[in-house]
């Protein structure tokens, strides 16, 4: 996408590289869905476009000035497979999909207070060895659904005790492990039987029956005792609830309840965990799901293929990333016709989502100097914030408000960006002084040459990933020189180009 000026030559026709069965199998069912409603799809994005696009979803953050260029050089053939295949493996892969799941699992709403009782930084660094092992995605859900013990020894153990010290057990966990692993809002039941709804308020309080008696105790999760065994007392009155899941499936003889549990989710009908994250991650690089909701009709069809192809894969989720950005629809460009874009005829496009934006922003700013500053002023801090992940994740949480709008579920706005959060950024007085700061790119720029065409060029290249067309390096040169003072190095007129840049939707929206 361009907004700035004219897009660089269109790349050619595209390819999933070698061992790319399913990502040809995706582009043909596309292409038969095309074919049947008459669409012409777009053409493949340009290099450039690519790679800010490929960088933000899958480390994110921006592609260095010299990777672009180096990228925009390099004629081989299979470039953006090789790019995709080491962006995948690097460790920044792993940190940004760690930070992933640690918002999917723990929430946007995680008390200092309690962050004290339990151990994020163990958790981020087991989610970050996860990724990189690539451990299979039963045996994933499974460290969540049977975790127990020291937090710090048992960091899956944190997203259990995460609702006990929140003091919202056992519907609280009920709740965000069905949104988690099954992609289901059981919240409704919780307090009434809807009209419309299959799911009653006797099979919330049954499977919430299986979250019962966790408690958390001297650092370690534990399972105490109850009167009853594996049974959950209701508050309105004496009633026991025996647990029971979702399908109406109960724990055999001799079963605990937590193996139970594990069991009874990987052995759904039509795989629903399965289903669930190839759509999470379906929607994560698409923008839409592929299941059917309020806003999409769903193509269930695909979906079947892509899980079949993921239990192939032996529930790979770097596999399943690799499917999916090597297919040739997730290569094309997001400049066409609007009514195309529900058959995904035209590429992704949407608002960076809050996480990318906190992270461009340290890029754009070269705030990591003040969080480095800021993170070894007190050695002597408390053992969750040891971790620099950490220590980073908390500061940029700390504006809820602005990142998390009252009312609005916290995976929505994850997966789409705020227009609440891009008009703040935009119109900040402190974000504008930091601009010029003396860590701020534009200082850097001016310090790393004198030439003009280079300084507008190396602007273009950090903050839309692209250079400049002919046409706008010339009118940004002009307005440099006409708009700042000789003395001061002509900063205020490069101050402008940046600050253009930051407010175009071609830094706002990935395309």
């Amino acid at each position: 996408m361009s907004i700035l000026g004219n897009l660089l030559p269109a790349a050619p026709a595209l390819s999933g590289g070698e061992g790319s069965f399913q990502s040809d199998t995706v582009d043909g069912w596309f292409e038969g869905l095309w074919k049947k409603q008459e669409l012409k799809p777009a053409a493949p994005c340009d290099d450039a476009t690519f790679l800010r696009r490929f960088s933000l979803y899958f480390t994110d953050s921006l592609p260095d000035p010299r990777e672009i260029r180096a990228f925009l050089r390099s004629d081989r053939k299979d470039k953006r497979v090789a790019k995709i295949d080491e962006l995948l493996a690097s460790p920044k892969a792993a940190e940004y999909v760690a930070y992933l799941w640690v918002q999917w699992l723990m929430g946007h709403d995680i008390d200092f207070r309690d962050l004290q009782r339990l151990d994020l930084a163990g958790l981020c660094a087991w989610l970050r060895k996860a990724w990189t092992e690539d451990l299979p995605y039963d045996e994933f859900v499974r460290a969540f659904l049977t975790a127990s013990g020291k937090l710090t020894e048992s960091p899956t153990a944190n997203f259990a005790a995460k609702h006990l010290v929140a003091g919202e057990p056992p519907a609280g966990l009920a709740r965000s492990t069905a949104r988690l692993f099954l992609g289901t809002d059981i919240r409704c039941a919780q307090c009434h039987d809807h009209p419309f709804e299959a799911m009653t308020q006797d099979d919330f309080w049954s499977f919430a029956a299986f979250f019962r008696p966790l408690a958390l105790q001297n650092g370690a999760l534990l399972e105490n005792s109850v009167s009853k065994p594996n049974a959950l007392r209701e508050d309105l009155g004496e009633q026991f609830v025996e647990p029971r899941f979702l399908d109406g499936r109960k724990a055999e003889e001799g079963e605990s309840r937590r193996a139970a549990l594990a069991r009874l989710f990987l052995t759904m009908e039509k795989d629903a965990v399965a289903r669930s994250v190839v759509d999470r991650f379906w929607k994560l690089y698409f923008g839409r799901p592929l299941l059917s909701g309020r806003r999409s009709k769903g193509m269930p069809e695909l979906l079947d293929l892509l899980v079949g192809d993921f239990r192939a894969k032996k529930a790979s989720l770097k596999a399943l990333a690799r499917t999916m950005v090597t297919s040739r629809v997730y290569q094309l460009s997001s400049e066409g016709a609007e009514a195309n874009r529900e058959a995904y005829a035209v590429g992704p496009l949407k608002m960076m989502n809050t996480v990318q934006f906190m992270r461009v922003w340290n890029h754009a700013f070269q705030w990591e100097p003040y969080f480095k500053q800021q993170y070894e002023k007190h050695p002597d801090r408390l053992p969750y914030m040891r971790d620099p992940d950490v220590f980073w994740m908390m500061r940029t949480m700390q504006a809820k408000e602005l990142l998390f709008p009252k009312g609005r579920d916290p995976e929505e706005v994850l997966a789409e960006g705020t227009d609440r959060l891009a008009i703040k950024l935009m119109n900040n007085r402190d974000i504008q002084l930091m601009m010029v700061a003396q860590f701020g790119l534009v200082q850097k720029t001016m310090k790393e040459t004198a030439d003009p065409g280079r300084r507008i060029e190396e602007l273009f290249l950090l903050m839309i990933s692209r250079p400049p067309t002919r046409g706008e390096k010339s009118k940004m040169i002009d307005h440099a020189r006409s708009a700042g003072r000789p003395e001061h190095a002509y900063i205020d007129g490069y101050a402008d180009i940046f600050w253009m840049l930051c407010n175009s939707t071609e830094f706002v929206f990935i395309g």
